[in-house]
């Protein structure tokens, strides 16, 4: 969510730094409560023998998505500009 709101303000032309700050705050609150939970529900959701191998898949997805993820940003940035124009 925080980077919907960050879009918003940016389309609008009205993204200030603090904006910037509070919505990386905001986002990093809400990954500290996210990321152990995900973790702690991979054991209830497959068997205790697979438990290692759904942590390193899901550690593998997570950085994955990590890596692939900026770089797909920066090609839609570089092709269609930070945001959509109307003609």
């Amino acid at each position: 969510m925080p980077g919907a709101g960050l879009a918003a303000l940016v389309a609008s032309g009205h993204v200030e730094y603090w904006h910037v700050v509070v919505l990386a705050f905001c986002s990093g609150l809400i990954n500290v409560l996210d990321q152990p939970a995900r973790q702690s529900l991979v054991a209830e959701m497959v068997g205790r023998n697979d438990v290692g191998s759904a942590v390193a898949l899901n550690s593998a997805s997570f950085n994955a998505a990590r890596i692939v993820g900026p770089g797909l940003g920066g090609v839609l940035i570089a092709r269609y500009g930070v945001t959509p124009r109307s003609s």
